[in-house]
């Protein structure tokens, strides 16, 4: 029920604060003490009430042989008559005020713990009183008296009564009465009952006595429990602590090895993408570089942080199949023939089964495998067009060819980068993404250039001049009245596409070996003394 479900939900919540405050181990104490209250005041009020109809029970039948032994053999049937005989209330008198009703002081009654009958009541079948010790109502018919319907069955009732509601006999220093419905039998058949009013003296005392034994005994054992549990529940609470510690200690330990393990595993990784340098003379520094140029692109686009730092490494990694590749292919001055092109592209793959093998390098796998695909489908190894190519893969492919086409090659020298930017643009959203192409001038746009130079002029800086690249393509893609948006999950599949927003035309310099400063650091580390641009 709904209600139910509600008062659950808020004694949690209370619980819950009181932990909060408190600590476990003071919470259980308290509702544990809590508990023992309720649990022992519901024993001592039952034990109370039960010895209360104990006790009442008792006395009826008591009463009942009493009536059974001393009054009934004194009456005839026709004392029950109405109108009543002349003798009838003198017999009434000497059988019951002399022999069962006892009079008596009630302090001093009280002080002998006994009972004693102090009125009575004569009914007839017909519910009329044909006999009131009192002598008050004597004649009257009460029609509705249930308890005397159940003694005319043969049943005797008994209950308690306030001593001023019906029949007043307060003037005897009585608060409280037991009331008694006995049937009368005459030669066995009922022809009325006895109504008898007893004191509870006995009663009082016997619960007085049974309620403070109750209490003691009660409150003794659930003190027994409570303390025996708070001992237990501490020395349990102690353990899992420890455990708890000891657990924390190892998953410390645990961590710190899954962290050496990842790094050692980068650490193989990296020396693999060094020994794809070492191969390759004229791309040594090359995968570093990428990933400069990457991670700058990844700023620009707004990529979040765990997404840059997959992407970082996506780049670093993303030559890492040339490890496969012969030298002589590699190094090879001149056009690649077919089956040597061919070859070549298998280092998509190759790469991508290295690091498909290690589990929290999966999120790059797709950079790796796919960073040669075209917009327009005509990259390898899969043939993906547009949106089926990963964001990742998207933003390394720039990279990639930007940094490809200003360093020295085999079988060309390096493009200035106006001249990279230039033929960037002519294959945006046929073979490049434009947005991405876009970041990157961003980059350019907010960086200062440091070209290495001449030999013994090396870390001079260099004026800068104005690109003079498409006015179109900078009103298209880089209008400063758009606004710039990305979602987290930036190397998913099915990334939102963004407008990028850059107001000026772009700064660079037409020198190939070039680095990023911003705030007058670097932004990416040199390497076999070219810069990582």
């Amino acid at each position: 029920m709904p209600i139910i479900s509600s008062m659950v939900d808020s004694f949690l919540m209370a619980l819950k604060r009181i932990e909060e405050r408190l600590g476990v181990l003071r919470e259980f104490r308290l509702v544990a003490f809590i508990v023992m209250l309720v649990i022992g005041g519901l024993i001592i009020y039952y034990s109370y009430d039960n010895s209360r109809i104990h006790v009442l029970d008792h006395l009826a039948d008591s009463s009942a042989v009493v009536t059974r032994t001393v009054i009934d053999p004194n009456l005839k049937s026709k004392d029950f008559d109405w109108p009543a005989a002349k003798n009838s209330k003198s017999k009434f008198d000497n059988t019951i005020k002399m022999k069962v009703i006892k009079r008596g002081n009630a302090h001093t009654d009280k002080a002998q713990h006994s009972n004693k009958v102090i009125a009575a009541k004569v009914w007839n079948s017909s519910g009329r009183v044909v006999y009131d010790s009192s002598g008050k109502t004597t004649g009257e018919i009460h029609a509705d008296n249930d308890e005397l319907e159940k003694a005319m069955k043969g049943e005797i009732e008994a209950g308690y009564t306030v001593a001023d509601s019906e029949d007043r006999f307060t003037s005897q220093g009585y608060d409280e009465l037991i009331e008694i419905y006995i049937p009368a039998r005459i030669n066995g058949k009922i022809v009325g009952a006895y109504e008898l009013y007893l004191t509870t003296d006995s009663i009082v005392h016997f619960t007085r006595q049974t309620l403070i034994t109750i209490s003691l005994i009660t409150f003794l054992g659930l003190l027994l429990l409570f303390l025996s549990l708070s001992w237990l529940f501490s020395r349990a609470h102690n353990r899992i602590s420890e455990k708890n510690e000891e657990a924390h200690k190892l998953t410390e330990k645990v961590v710190s090895s899954l962290k050496e393990l990842e790094e050692n595993y980068l650490g193989t990784i990296q020396a693999l993408t060094m020994a794809v340098d070492a191969k390759d003379h004229y791309t040594a520094g090359h995968s570093f570089r990428v990933a400069s140029l990457t991670k700058e692109i990844g700023n620009e686009m707004g990529v979040s942080k765990e997404a840059l730092k997959n992407l970082e490494r996506g780049a670093r990694f993303h030559d890492i199949g040339k490890i496969g590749i012969k030298e002589g292919i590699l190094n090879k001055r001149g056009t690649l023939t077919k089956k040597e092109f061919k070859i070549m592209e298998q280092h998509t793959t190759i790469g991508a089964k290295i690091l498909g093998s290690v589990k929290f390098l999966q999120d790059i796998v797709p950079i790796v495998r796919s960073h040669h695909e075209r917009l327009n489908g005509s990259g390898y190894p899969d043939g993906l067009m547009d949106q089926q190519i990963s964001l990742g893969a998207r933003i390394v492919a720039v990279a990639d060819v930007f940094e490809a086409m200003t360093s020295d090659r085999p079988n060309r020298k390096a493009l200035s980068v106006e001249t990279a930017f230039r033929e960037l643009r002519q294959g945006s959203d046929t073979l490049y993404d434009q947005e991405v192409v876009a970041a990157l001038l961003r980059a350019f746009r907010g960086s200062t250039f440091i070209t290495s130079g001449d030999e013994g002029d090396e870390g001079q800086s260099s004026s800068l001049i104005t690109s003079d690249v498409d006015e179109e393509f900078e009103a298209t893609f880089l209008n400063p009245d758009k606004e710039e948006i990305w979602s987290d999950s930036v190397l998913a599949q099915n990334e939102r596409r963004s407008v990028l927003k850059l107001e000026d035309k772009v700064e660079a310099i037409p020198k190939s070996k070039a680095k990023i400063v911003r705030n007058g650091q670097e932004s990416s580390p040199e390497t076999n003394g070219k810069s990582c641009l």
